[in-house]
């Protein structure tokens, strides 16, 4: 039997902000991914290295991208809320809580595509650059 979940009951929330603040829950998200963590390899090699061969170390871990994408409906809170969000040019804290655990970390909006097509439900994708180290814990 496997322990495998699926998205379903998952949740996208941006700290608003302010002091203390409150986080916004994002409405109607059909999908979000969390961020792609890599990390950099830093060339150590030396000209004494072993069998003539390149050796590494590990570097930093880059936070990477994520992307959110929800069904865009104009002008709802949503929305509204994250063109203000672009618009100040502010890093906030983000939280992805999903079968119990939550991730939570620092991003700034990149992107925000919202294309209408005339058969389709329309959609928009968010993309954000994670500004710092994701935090896992538990849900409360």
């Amino acid at each position: 039997m496997t322990d495998a979940i699926t998205g379903y009951g998952s949740s996208f929330e941006v700290h608003d902000g302010a002091s203390p603040g409150a986080w916004f829950e994002f409405e109607e998200v059909k999908s979000v991914g969390l961020p792609n963590e890599s990390r950099e390899r830093l060339d150590a090699t030396h000209m004494q290295s072993p069998a003539h061969t390149r050796e590494y170390i590990p570097g930093f871990i880059d936070p990477g991208e994520q992307t959110v994408t929800m069904n865009f409906v104009p002008g709802s809170d949503t929305d509204e809320f994250i063109v203000d969000w672009r618009a100040s040019g502010e890093t906030r804290d983000v939280r992805v809580t999903a079968n119990g655990i939550t991730f939570t970390y620092p991003a700034f909006p990149t992107g925000y595509d919202t294309p209408l097509e005339a058969t389709a439900v329309a959609e928009a994708t968010l993309t954000l650059a994670v500004a710092g180290a994701v935090v896992r814990g538990s849900a409360a």
